[in-house]
């Protein structure tokens, strides 16, 4: 019949090996390993051999490899990298390159480039530390976020905001000097929105702060105090 070709989809997986859906989008810090299903032709055997992965610090798979995985025996058509496990320190561009051993039915070959981009998100909240009884209170909510190319005020996204009283605090929210009083609101042009508040006993109340990243963003959380005194 000849050497046939055949073709690599790829699946890149979390650590604990849950696939990680397209595009392939992580938060800094994450754990990924690469997967390889080797399809052969329609009616031919299943491929056997072994898949090699090469990992890059960028996401073209452009120029030499930062590492090169030892060869990976197949299991009915399939190589998953277990014992190559990459951790995604930084934010920015990283990629996956599978290549195909090829056997005695089928040629070697090669996969697509798999980009992946690792992401990173700060948040924080400042607050006017302690005031009066009965004084109004600010809490500033700041979020940035980094996708390799540096940090930058995450305008326009949205921030899902809570406070919480201890101690003897009730919290009154100003809702009319506010921009993202609880549930939350939309960050301004530097990234910022505040809640404004105020108690009328003494006591702690804590601000909380979240925002749930889509597309090349992740998911921080924060949150910051401010005491109540007489």
């Amino acid at each position: 019949t000849g050497v046939q070709t055949c073709a690599l989809p790829i699946f890149l997986k979390n650590s604990d090996g849950s696939v990680i859906p397209t595009p392939f989008v992580v938060a800094a810090g994450t754990v990924i390993r690469d997967k390889a299903t080797v399809t052969g032709t329609v009616g031919g055997p299943t491929p056997t051999g072994t898949v090699t992965f090469d990992f890059f610090t960028n996401g073209t798979c452009a120029g030499t490899p930062d590492s090169t995985s030892s060869p990976v025996t197949m299991a009915s058509g399939v190589a998953d990298a277990t014992g190559f496990t990459k951790t995604l320190s930084a934010a920015g561009s990283y990629g996956f390159l599978a290549h195909y051993s090829g056997d005695g039915y089928y040629s070697s070959s090669n996969g697509p480039c798999e980009p992946i981009y690792a992401v990173d998100a700060r948040i924080k909240i400042q607050s006017t530390a302690t005031n009066e009884v009965g004084n109004p209170h600010t809490f500033t909510v700041t979020l940035e976020t980094n996708d390799g190319t540096g940090w930058v005020a995450a305008s326009g996204e949205s921030v899902t905001t809570s406070l919480t009283d201890t101690n003897g605090a009730v919290a009154g929210v100003n809702a009319g000097a506010s921009t993202c009083a609880p549930p939350g609101g939309t960050l301004d042009g530097n990234g910022q929105c505040t809640i404004v508040f105020q108690s009328g006993s003494a006591g702690v109340t804590t601000g909380n702060a979240s925002w749930t990243g889509t597309d090349r963003k992740s998911t921080r959380l924060n949150s910051s105090h401010v005491s109540e005194s007489r």
